[in-house]
């Protein structure tokens, strides 16, 4: 059990840092747009880039894993997401800066998958897998806390010039020994038929997430304009064509990307839902109570950083307690 346990704590690496890289940037907005001379849009763009990223490529990653090995990918992705950490930290403009977090987002949705897969298999036994799973939301408190504080902390550093650059670069110390130990510690697994990969079907998915998360932010900043509007509607008819694409597919048993099967269950939808609202109030919420803080309330990044750590810790808390009522009284609670 402490070998797992150990392993368990190896693979949650990528969900603290990929959750850690969402909230970590909000603190520092004001730092960051000021010494690279950049316009609200930009600074907007920046945080967004890594979410569409993020988004557009999370389920390519799951299916990458699932092809070639969980382990394999996983790596790459935190491979990936030290050298496009590196790159943040020395961007020298807005651009390269936007462009480095749109590949961190990628990286991201190359580990993200690989976690919940990995914990699924390692733990088999259903209470073992429960509180695997209370301590996976525990590492999302742990990720919203250390971001939110961290980004505050290093940007109110006085001993050096454009000290935010740090937020980027404290990820190299955590990608090396979380690759070490990967390498060292964690079992390849894959699916156990080999099937071909769905090129097609990534290229038209990203393409679809793309514009639709592109509208979306952009939306706040041009409002309901011709050209977000268009993109919304291309979105809804390229995912479209997917879904149909993907069933056609699945009945003439070629390789795809998602099995719509899933989607009979009830218990499947309703947690898509759930999870659905959640990081939707989630990702929104502190990036506006950042800028209320700061903006609004005039309070300096620390200050924001320290405020926001105990609602994290409610997280944490929140988790521990939900593990033992879940054991007991089911999905009630």
């Amino acid at each position: 059990m402490k070998h797992k346990c150990l392993k368990l704590l190896v693979i949650l690496f990528g969900k603290l840092l990929t959750i850690m890289d969402i909230f970590i940037i909000n603190v520092s907005i004001p730092s960051i747009q000021r010494d690279l001379h950049a316009s609200n849009g930009e600074m907007q763009f920046m945080i967004a880039a890594y979410l569409i990223g993020f988004a557009s490529l999370l389920i390519t990653g799951g299916r990458l894993g699932d092809l070639y090995g969980r382990k394999k990918i996983y790596i790459i992705g935190l491979i990936a997401f030290m050298i496009s950490s590196i790159a943040c930290g020395l961007s020298v403009g807005a651009g390269q800066l936007v462009i480095s977090r749109f590949v961190q987002g990628i990286s991201a949705a190359m580990m993200a998958p690989q976690v919940l897969s990995m914990i699924q298999i390692l733990f088999s036994d259903h209470q073992e897998r429960t509180k695997a799973m209370g301590w996976y939301g525990i590492t999302i408190g742990v990720g919203t806390v250390l971001g939110q504080f961290l980004g505050g902390y290093f940007s109110s550093l006085t001993m050096m010039e454009e000290p935010w650059r740090l937020i980027f670069l404290m990820n190299i110390p955590i990608c090396l020994p979380a690759v070490f130990l990967t390498l060292k510690l964690l079992d390849e697994s894959k699916v156990a038929v080999k099937q071909s990969f769905d090129a097609v079907g990534v290229l038209v998915l990203s393409a679809g997430l793309f514009c639709a998360t592109y509208a979306l932010t952009m939306s706040e900043h041009d409002g309901l304009h011709f050209k977000n509007i268009s993109l919304m509607i291309v979105s809804g008819g390229i995912l479209f064509t997917f879904i149909k694409n993907q069933k056609k597919r699945i009945q003439n048993e070629r390789s795809y990307l998602i099995d719509f099967e899933l989607f009979r269950y009830k218990n499947f939808n309703l947690g898509i839902i759930a999870v659905s609202f959640f990081f939707i109030m989630l990702d929104s919420y502190f990036y506006i109570l950042s800028l209320f803080f700061q903006d609004g309330l005039e309070i300096s990044p620390l200050e924001a950083g320290e405020i926001i750590v105990f609602q994290g810790l409610g997280f944490i808390l929140a988790s521990f307690i939900s593990v033992k009522l879940i054991l007991k009284y089911g999905k009630k609670p």
